[in-house]
Order: C-alpha cells, then structure tokens, then sequence
C-alpha cells in the first residue's frame, strides 16, 4: 500500500480513537469463605448520567449525603448488575457508597449459606445511555482468579469456581 494512504487511514483511526470517549466499569467480586464482596467503581459524570436515563430525571448526582441519590444508585446496579450463584440470585444485604477523585465505588456485600459450584453475571451497566461500553469484571475466590469483559451485545457469562 502507498504510505501516504496508510499515513491517513492511521491518522483517521488515531483521530476516532482519540475522539471517542471510552465509557468502561470495573467490577471486582469477591468470594471469601461464606460471603460475597462486589465492588463496582464508575466515572461519576458517566454514572449521573445512566442514573438520570434510567430514572427519567435530570437531577445532579450526589454521594453520601443525599439518601435519594444513594438509593436510585442502588436500584440501578441492582437493576443492571444481576449475580446469580448457582442459578440463584444473591440479594445484598450490605451498601457503601463513596467518591474519590470522581470516581464513585458502590460496595454490595451479603453472607452465603453454602459453598459456590459456579457464578452467573448479567452485566448491563451503562447499556442504557452508550452503545459500546467496556464493563469489566473480575472474579476470585481461593481457587480461581477470572477477568471478564462485557460489551453490549455479550452481557451474561457464568463461571465454574471449583476445579
């Protein structure tokens, strides 16, 4: 190919890599002896406006003080977060919210009453307001150690956790 045809086709996907944000959450679920940790960490002008789709308002995002935003953030990643163990779906039980350098985490925590076979995640976060977002999820108990990646079209994935 002629380099300057290939000096311009780089330069235009430089250009549209450069120009498209990239919208992503990370997701860490942790298994240890008989309960369940997930960590979910997300943008917060990205979550605000998921938040704001999703809840058909228009209204500022604020963490820790104002009971109403903590409580439509939990609907939503309740809504778009599904975690099924052994085709059961886990109910939290525990809630942190909190902000550091605008990203938002958001702790899910509960107790389990048995012992994992396998784990099913059902990940739609963000996929009401973009159309390519990167959500990332990383799995561990003592045993296995698993990153998953989410796309839009690819939203449900299930994990064996025993070897």
């Amino acid at each position: 190919m002629n380099k300057r045809i290939m000096v311009v086709m780089f330069l235009l996907i430089a250009n549209k890599a450069i120009s498209h944000p990239l919208y992503i959450t990370i997701t860490n679920i942790e298994i240890v002896n008989d309960s369940v940790k997930v960590n979910v960490s997300i943008d917060h002008h990205t979550l605000e406006a998921a938040i704001n789709e999703f809840s058909g308002s228009s209204s500022q995002l604020v963490i820790g003080t104002n009971g109403n935003s903590n409580e439509t953030v939990l609907a939503y990643i309740e809504c778009c977060l599904k975690i099924l163990v052994d085709l059961k779906e886990l109910e939290f039980d525990q809630f942190q919210i909190s902000e550091n350098e605008h990203k938002v985490n958001i702790l899910l925590a509960t107790k389990l009453d048995k012992d994992i076979f396998d784990i099913t995640i059902e990940n739609k976060l963000l996929n009401n307001i973009y159309g390519d977002p990167k959500n990332m999820v990383i799995v561990s108990n003592n045993k296995v150690e698993k990153g998953i990646a989410f796309t839009s079209l690819d939203t449900k994935k299930t994990i064996t956790l025993v070897e």
